[in-house]
């Protein structure tokens, strides 16, 4: 008789193997989360914890070199020549980085006229909020209220991370539309819906031109696996319209056909 069709051994029952896998089914099922808030009181709170912490205190320091200085006096520069075509520092031009930030600081001390040590820094603390609220938006369409909640607090409250979001640097405007990408590219994924193509192009746009093509790297990494598929799978797979088919690195890009 065979170990499957046996129900006794020394005079004990056994389970059928059906029973025993449901039960260690149910036994290792996930817990319920312990609280969950819901996005209309997550967001406010995370939000309102990160600026908290970015804007404490902007203007009580001077630009720390040797980049702030000299971001800000391209910035400077621009608005007192009108040419916001033409990045120069000290009447020389600047071509070690792309316009983008240039342009938002001198958007952020229009009201008053010169770049001051807030007006700078003003770019950095609204890309810092917009990596908080597009992380919580993609944990949660990935893993719900309660992780998405979580993730956002640690972010928030990361030193570096909220350092970096009060200093005149490129790196949180470029992080900012490199989460907006993922974000982009996993709602696409998960929708099938056109727009989010466009703004995941839109995103790596901006991502260039904060700080080049290196912006590029971070989108085709996370495209390529996709790419890889759909080369092997073309069975399964089908072609996005002409506009939006190729990828910044010349591929052509496929979607998944349920």
């Amino acid at each position: 008789m065979g170990t499957a069709e046996r129900i006794s051994i020394g005079g004990g029952d056994v389970r059928h193997p059906a029973a025993v896998s449901t039960a260690v089914r149910e036994t290792t099922a996930p817990a319920a989360p312990v609280f969950e808030l819901p996005p209309l009181l997550a967001i406010p709170l995370l939000l309102g914890l990160s600026a908290l912490l970015s804007l404490t205190g902007l203007g009580r320091y001077g630009l720390w070199p040797p980049d702030e200085p000299r971001y800000a006096e391209v910035a400077r520069e621009m608005m007192q020549s009108g040419d916001y075509l033409v990045p120069r520092v000290n009447g020389r031009l600047y071509q070690e980085k792309p316009p983008l930030m240039f342009w938002l600081v001198s958007l952020a001390s229009l009201p008053t006229g010169d770049v001051t040590e807030t007006t700078a820094r003003i770019p950095a603390v609204l890309s810092a909020l917009g990596v908080v609220l597009l992380t919580y938006l993609l944990a949660r369409a990935m893993y719900g209220n309660t992780t998405a909640f979580i993730v956002g607090l640690v972010l928030c409250t990361t030193q570096r991370f909220w350092w970096e979001g009060r200093v005149l640097q490129l790196d949180m405007l470029l992080t900012f539309f490199m989460t907006g990408a993922m974000f982009s590219l996993w709602q696409w994924h998960t929708q099938r819906q056109p727009r989010h193509l466009v703004t995941l192009y839109l995103c790596i746009a901006g991502g260039a031109l904060t700080k080049g093509p290196p912006a590029l790297i971070f989108p085709v990494l996370a495209m390529s696996p996709a790419c890889s598929v759909c080369l092997h799978s073309a069975s399964r797979w089908e072609f996005f319209p002409h506009s939006i088919t190729t990828s910044p690195h010349g591929s052509s890009v496929r979607r998944f056909a349920p």
